[in-house]
């Protein structure tokens, strides 16, 4: 090893690193989380800061707020107040467009029943636009966005008598399009959750009880037109509460299940049109429920809560690369914590981000943590591949570098003028550093890896003293 800075042989070799968890909220009332949890709950714009909203009822009802934390210095803005509404805003979710604009979209009881509301950011809010006129009950709402700046909500809905799901699109020139009703069927079908994938293609994703027992269906959209429901889920029990991620011109769909006698976390993958197996994420005599996921590059991640012997839910996470599922199940939440309903995104940075409601200190608050996407389960990733993923970006004390390559090979550091800073051998395999940067002052540094049969990627890391 050569060069000053580099330290070797610490803990990073483990599964993967995880983040304290930090406190969003602290107030007297009661902050929450959408009602099991959904993955537009937290977002993400292009510069690599993070929005979370809650609806909290520390002004009497409940309102949307809303958090974001800054990808400059890691530091969170203070709550902000979204709506002033005389009803109950309640179930927010989140998701930023290719603009950059914040969008939120809730449920609202101002207005005597239950209706979808939506509200966009950028700088500053627009004003609280009505989405729905029903008169049964609109909630429930999820939210993506897509490659063309608009986006796409669906929401449950009771105006035709039972539960069916309704979808609306909003494009950033022509505004809103009008509503339409996805599901027809004699049974209710609850809690949808949406994804978009390569190509504009839509996946939409719902619990419904049409056939009598509780099952998992989807319905995707290639531009043009709706596919039929497609049954995912079949198992003796009940399977609730899904939510889906697509990638490319595949989506993995998770949901919680009962046929075990407890309820427990499981996943099925479509490619194409080709489905696989349905299998189990967490199988144990605990109770595992409200999944989340998210997807980034080659990999997808899963979040859950579960209730062990301690009869206390804890956040669990699991990632799923390439087809495999990584031997390595991650507790996010401190022991004693009571979380539930967690949410997570994958951002620019390589980094899942994670939110949930939290019980530890006597009264419900918002939690939130973050884990590199490369640290984590490493397990999963083939041998062949070369990656190289830093966090944070900027730091200031340390930075952390995950570097593979197939053969061996070498890392650099160099400063923008091309100046050679540190120099460090790589094995084949998985590389673990961290560099902390003595005696070089605040700046962009690239960071390069190379080996011997011409693989090579270079990343940029900033320093802030």
């Amino acid at each position: 090893m050569r060069g000053k800075g580099i330290l070797l042989g610490i803990a990073l070799v483990v599964a993967g690193i995880v983040l304290a968890d930090t406190r969003l909220t602290n107030d007297s009332g009661r902050s929450e989380l959408t009602f099991g949890g959904r993955t537009a709950v937290c977002a993400s714009d292009f510069s690599g800061n993070t929005y979370v909203v809650w609806s909290d009822d520390r002004s009497g009802d409940f309102e949307i707020y809303y958090k974001r934390r800054n990808s400059s210095d890691g530091s969170w803005d203070a709550d902000s107040r979204i709506t002033n509404s005389t009803g109950y805003s309640r179930a927010p979710v989140a998701v930023v467009d290719v603009d950059a604009n914040l969008h939120t979209i809730w449920m609202d009881s101002r207005d005597g029943d239950w209706e979808i509301y939506w509200d966009k950011w950028y700088g500053s809010w627009d004003g609280e636009t009505r989405l729905t006129s029903s008169s049964g009950f609109s909630g429930f709402p999820d939210v993506c966005a897509d490659s063309g700046g608009g986006i796409s909500v669906v929401w449950m809905d009771s105006r035709d008598g039972n539960y069916e799901i309704y979808f609306r699109h909003w494009d950033p020139s022509s505004g809103w399009g009008a509503e339409q009703r996805l599901t027809y069927d004699d049974g209710a079908s609850m809690y949808p959750a949406i994804s978009e994938g390569t190509g504009g293609k839509i996946y939409v994703v719902w619990q419904d009880n049409r056939t009598g027992n509780w099952e998992i269906y989807l319905k995707t959209y290639d531009g043009s037109s709706w596919s039929e429901d497609i049954q995912v889920s079949s198992t003796a029990g009940d399977s609730w509460m899904p939510d889906v991620a697509a990638m490319g011109n595949e989506c993995l769909i998770v949901w919680q299940d009962n046929s075990d006698g407890d309820w427990d976390i499981m996943f099925r993958r479509r490619v194409g049109d080709s489905w696989e197996p349905q299998g189990v994420v967490r199988n144990t005599d605990g109770i595992s429920i409200s999944p989340a996921v998210a997807q980034n590059t080659n990999q997808y991640c899963v979040v859950w809560n579960e209730t062990g012997s301690d009869n206390v839910p804890k956040i669990f996470m699991r990632k799923f690369t390439d087809g495999v599922w990584g031997t390595s199940i991650v507790t996010l939440s401190a022991d004693g914590s009571n979380s539930y309903f967690p949410s997570v995104i994958a951002d620019r940075d390589h980094m899942f981000r994670v939110v949930w409601q939290d019980f530890r200190d006597g009264n419900h608050e918002i939690y939130y943590t973050a884990v590199d996407e490369a640290l984590f389960a490493e397990d999963t990733e083939k041998p062949e591949m070369v990656s190289l993923h830093i966090h944070p970006s900027p730091f200031n004390q340390a930075c952390y570098i995950s570097a593979r390559v197939p053969f061996s090979g070498r890392m650099e550091i160099y400063d923008l003028s091309g100046k050679l800073i540190v120099t460090h051998d790589l094995v084949p395999g998985e590389n673990h550093i961290i560099w902390t940067a003595a005696g070089v002052p605040s700046g962009t540094y690239l960071v390069k890896i190379s080996d011997n049969h011409g693989h090579k990627i270079t990343r940029k890391v900033t320093l802030v003293r």
